[in-house]
């Protein structure tokens, strides 16, 4: 409750009680009535008005009834009056001011625990623009990037593979400049390329370790540096003597080689190149 209006009701409530205490509470009189004869001097003609004897000075006075009691009630319910308003006075500031503490605490607890509040909610993230070709790259030099990518990432050709293909009057037939910028650009893991490779090479055909490396690194085979595929020979996972083993039956089923022969050809430098304890356990396993 503002304080101008409980000032008000406080003011009102002392009116009151200084009406009350001021006025005499009468029990049991009787309102006298004024007439005229009553205001009209007397006069010799008319007979004066009886009156009535006043009781002796001894006699006791009547009590009045009830007078305490009104007394009593009238006090106490101003007081009661007083005190109410006063508690509404005084707890009203504070009231208002932590009601709206809470509903200012509430508005900014919701915003932040409430995700999808518009007041709170981010701007949507711009759609990805897709990048426009660039048009200052011919388009022979595009066409032939596209060729080197699935020449690379699908046929695992090395770098200078990839080139030869490009170029070549059997394969691409681009020009050496567009087939440069292929290779140039091209997204490719060269390493990753030779080992995959000489996985082939192993379970395919079951080349030996150094027969494996060479045709990585021939030029008339896949061309991959020697550093290439020397990760791919010590990355490979492949059993050597079970591949010299699978030659040997071969060479012993297609050729009918005697063992001592099969020991021989798997050995060779212009043959398999399988070490000599691969070779005796092929020979073995026959």
């Amino acid at each position: 409750m503002p304080l101008l209006q409980l000032n008000h009701h406080r003011g009102w409530l002392a009116c009151l009680f200084y009406q009350l205490s001021s006025t005499p509470v009468m029990s049991g009189a009787t309102p006298t009535l004024i007439s005229e004869t009553s205001t009209r001097p007397l006069t010799d003609q008319e007979p004066q008005a009886m009156t009535t004897p006043s009781p002796p000075d001894n006699a006791a006075p009547k009590k009045k009834k009830g007078g305490c009691m009104k007394w009593g009630a009238g006090i106490v319910g101003v007081i009661v009056a007083i005190s109410i308003f006063s508690s509404l006075g005084d707890g009203s500031d504070d009231t208002t001011t932590a009601s709206m503490d809470r509903d200012v605490t509430t508005s900014v607890t919701r915003s932040v625990e409430n995700p999808d509040n518009p007041a709170t909610e981010a701007a949507p993230a711009a759609a990805p623009v897709a990048a426009e070709p660039d048009d200052s790259v011919p388009t022979e030099y595009r066409s032939a990037l596209r060729q080197a990518d699935t020449y690379a990432n699908s046929m695992h050709m090395s770098r200078q593979g990839l080139y030869d293909q490009l170029t070549s009057p059997y394969g691409g037939q681009f020009t050496a400049e567009a087939a440069q910028y292929a290779v140039d650009n091209v997204e490719a893991d060269w390493n990753a390329n030779a080992l995959k490779k000489a996985e082939s090479y192993s379970d395919s055909m079951h080349m030996s370790k150094l027969g494996v490396y060479d045709q990585l690194i021939s030029s008339y085979g896949e061309q991959f540096t020697p550093e290439q595929a020397q990760y791919a020979i010590d990355t490979i996972d492949a059993d050597w003597n079970a591949n010299a083993l699978e030659k040997a039956r071969s060479y012993q089923e297609n050729m009918n080689m005697s063992p001592g022969a099969i020991y021989d050809q798997l050995i060779s430098s212009y043959g398999e190149q399988f070490t000599a304890a691969e070779a005796d356990f092929a020979i073995a396993n026959l």
